[in-house]
């Protein structure tokens, strides 16, 4: 039986209070070691009982959410760059990778590029998919 279950808690639903919702929180976030999307999922569907169908005096912001990891991405020193680079063979591969780097493109947008977007005489690189304000690498 789930302790957010009114029969858990012997009580009726309205008389369970925000301190029942956090407690059953914490049980999907510790016990069950659910990730923050689907304790947020439960916080979704538990506002919805609460404050439209028994009409209790609080807010959507009176129900906290699970804040998501942002995780950092991996970024090779400039030695461990170089020696990927240097294991590349083929002379057009090594020109792509060695421009995307160079220039800060993603492989969508190199692979969009065509040779009218290199302006050679002022050594830029308009970018296809990008806004006309960020065309510019």
């Amino acid at each position: 039986m789930s302790p957010s279950s009114p029969s858990y808690f012997n009580r009726r639903p309205q008389e369970l209070g925000l301190e029942a919702v956090r407690q059953y929180q914490l049980y999907l976030t510790q016990e069950r070691k659910l990730s923050p999307e689907s304790v947020n999922t439960f916080v979704s569907a538990v506002q919805f009982p609460y404050l439209v169908t028994l009409e209790m005096p609080w807010n959507k912001h009176d129900f906290p959410r699970a804040r998501r990891d942002h995780k950092l991405p991996v970024v090779l020193a400039p030695d461990e760059v170089q020696c990927f680079l240097e294991h590349v063979c083929a002379v057009k591969h090594r020109a792509v990778l060695l421009t995307c780097y160079g220039s800060g493109l993603r492989i969508s947008e190199a692979v969009a590029l065509k040779p009218s977007d290199i302006d050679g005489k002022r050594m830029l690189i308009r970018n296809p998919l990008k806004t006309r304000h960020q065309s510019a690498v």
